[in-house]
């Protein structure tokens, strides 16, 4: 796989874009941003800067994906999710398997959700699946991306050019005769849980294969109308990429809609991963015929998928208690995976200052009432995570004796937990910085050793390391 990083690929115009209200930026009861702000104060910049990836993968034909196993925790539709072969459609009789030539076509299939709960929800229901509010497990998680937060908002469009449909028929005696050698050797020798791990949640069953582009785009969107503004972020960032607009005029955008921390990632999957043309430099594509023309059948990668396309893995198992004990593992499998994914709950940090005192607080609630409180709200600069986890240690926000307030990964004597930050920086953390005038302290995620109109402000050296909001 070739993976291209802070720079996005496109295709045809009318493929790109969907359709999104931005008549308005931003609503009446919404902070101006950037805020009107006295002369005599230094602010931090937002992070409403964009990070783009793209990734580029060719597939391995029909031959490669039917009767595989399949992973429903992983990213949707990513070949990553794919496992290995529980089926040998070589041992199935030539009336059980049906390969034919469809060719089509879509602009884009679409998802989005206003939380990584409503956005995978929304995504299961298309394989008929549920999420229930007593016990949630969610699938196609990895589909969040690695700097995917729970608390964002998503959108997610597919984009595909089908050439042929392989499926073989599910009928249980016909599938135990099937069986590839190394699943029969692993129903020997493996556990429940060592099989779903190996082998995936469910079973390929019929193929649809291709070329295909997804688009999976996130923010975190303060105010009302969250899904309007993640639409016109989507839309704006896929805009910028394919007319060349700057990083700058985007970052402008995204501070006018009220959105932080945009991520736009895209999977190329299918055809000549090296056809796919894009300039490194300013990140615009080039022609991508040369792409669209390589795909064939050996080359063709899934380009779609619904609750027809998958059976359980458990289905293939003749002995009844193996075939109850991998159902059992897979519950589990999944249900591990949904955990995973709330643990990295995220909070944006907010900055709130009336140029005499300078708040960050972690709730949306407590950031509004201080605007309304007179402490105007001007921005996030980055993100705590809500738990723990590797790597992090608790922020706190201490108030001091004349009343202003610093952060310290030290508890004091009047304080408040943030949430938790990196110990260590990295190229896809925000290094947030400690500045004070001699009297009042504050934070930016700018780089420099002064800041202000007088350069009034100087470092501390005390250093923070947030993930993006």
């Amino acid at each position: 796989m070739r993976l291209l990083r802070y720079i996005v690929a496109t295709i045809a115009p009318a493929m790109l874009f969907a359709a999104c209200d931005s008549s308005k930026d931003h609503e009446e009861n919404e902070p101006d941003y950037p805020p009107v702000l006295p002369k005599n104060y230094y602010v931090s910049p937002s992070c409403t800067g964009g990070l783009v990836s793209v990734s580029a993968a060719g597939g391995h034909g029909v031959d490669s994906v039917l009767g595989a196993g399949y992973d429903v925790t992983g990213a949707y539709l990513s070949p990553s999710s794919i496992r290995g072969m529980v089926m040998d459609v070589s041992k199935m009789a030539k009336d059980a398997i049906t390969h034919f030539s469809a060719t089509a076509s879509s602009s884009g299939d679409v998802y989005d959700g206003e939380s990584a709960g409503n956005f995978l929800g929304n995504l299961m229901s298309v394989f008929d699946m549920s999420v229930s509010s007593s016990d949630p497990m969610y699938c196609f998680v990895g589909t969040l991306t690695e700097s995917g937060r729970t608390n964002d908002q998503y959108v997610m469009r597919q984009v595909w050019n089908r050439l042929t449909i392989s499926r073989f028929n599910t009928l249980s005696h016909r599938l135990y005769k099937a069986l590839s050698d190394d699943f029969k050797r692993d129903l020997t020798v493996m556990s429940p849980d060592g099989l779903v791990g190996k082998y995936g949640t469910h079973i390929i069953c019929r193929a649809r294969m291709g070329l295909s582009i997804r688009q999976v785009y996130h923010t975190y969107a303060f105010g009302d109308e969250a899904s309007r503004k993640a639409w016109h972020g989507f839309n704006a960032t896929l805009e910028k990429v394919s007319n060349g607009h700057s990083w700058s005029a985007l970052s402008d955008v995204y501070g006018r809609i009220g959105i932080f921390g945009s991520t736009l990632s895209m999977e190329f999957c299918g055809g000549n991963p090296s056809a796919v043309s894009y300039d490194p430099v300013t990140g615009n594509m080039g022609n991508l015929d040369a792409w669209n023309k390589s795909v064939n059948n050996e080359n063709s990668a899934l380009v779609s998928l619904d609750d027809e396309d998958l059976i359980p893995l458990q289905a293939a198992i003749e002995d009844e208690s193996l075939r109850v004990a991998v159902g059992e593992a897979v519950v589990r499998y999944v249900r591990e995976s949904s955990r995973q994914m709330w643990k990295r709950v995220t909070l944006p940090l907010f900055q709130n200052s009336d140029g005499k005192q300078y708040r960050y607080v972690s709730s949306e609630e407590l950031a509004r009432q201080l605007w309304k409180d007179g402490i105007t709200l001007c921005g996030i600069v980055g993100a705590v995570y809500v738990n723990e986890i590797p790597a992090t240690v608790a922020l706190y926000s201490n108030e001091t004796a004349n009343g202003h307030f610093r952060l310290s990964l030290e508890r004091g004597a009047d304080w408040s937990r943030l949430g938790y930050v990196y110990t260590e920086p990295s190229a896809d953390r925000i290094t947030l910085q400690e500045i004070t005038d001699g009297t009042r302290y504050a934070y930016t995620i700018e780089e420099g050793d002064t800041f202000g109109k007088s350069a009034e402000w100087r470092v501390t050296g005390v250093k923070f390391y947030l993930p993006r909001p």
